[in-house]
């Protein structure tokens, strides 16, 4: 096979990109997905280890990045609890119990005219930022997250200020607290 027939292949048939076997068979995105928000709602899961471990025991063998794709399409969230941590689906979790981790997990806010830039903890960017768009904030554009840093695009130019105090008072409720 040619590189370019190989590259043209997954290029122009994303669903290959997008499926996994179940039993030797390929499945959907859409069935994936149903299968991963039932062993969510019905196990307590902890880690995208444990996840993937379930989803072989019921024969779907997905790669980390397709799982890690999957929990951020689908927004399911961590959340702790009283001995460790618990993937939720974001109806099962109430927006003050994620505001309050989401207050924990950011270290720094940093602005200028253009965008607004949030420092988390070593692997919580993503978290808050899905936190961040599920709030459907007006003067939020969108975000991006990488391991430890998110990126919050506002709107407008004119309202990143705005947006930055809003995003402080998070941060400023987590020091208010710990007094």
């Amino acid at each position: 096979m040619t590189k370019q027939s190989f590259s043209s292949i997954f290029i122009h048939n994303p669903v290959i990109l997008q499926s996994a076997t179940i039993g030797g068979k390929t499945i959907n995105k859409q069935t994936r997905h149903r299968h991963i928000r039932e062993l969510i709602l019905g196990q307590k899961i902890s880690s995208q280890e444990e996840l993937s471990n379930e989803l072989k025991n019921i024969d779907i063998d997905v790669t980390q990045a397709t799982l890690s794709r999957d929990l951020h399409e689908l927004r399911i969230v961590r959340m702790p609890l009283d001995n460790g941590f618990r993937y939720v689906l974001p109806q099962t979790a109430s927006g003050k119990q994620l505001k309050k981790v989401v207050q924990h997990e950011i270290i720094q806010i940093l602005h200028n005219e253009n965008c607004i830039i949030i420092k988390t903890l070593l692997g919580r960017a993503a978290g808050v930022a899905i936190f961040l768009d599920t709030l459907k904030h007006p003067y939020i554009l969108g975000t991006i997250a990488g391991d430890d840093t998110v990126m919050v695009i506002p709107s407008s130019v004119q309202h990143t200020s705005d947006l930055a105090d809003y995003l402080f008072s998070f941060d400023s409720e987590n020091t208010n607290d710990e007094a």
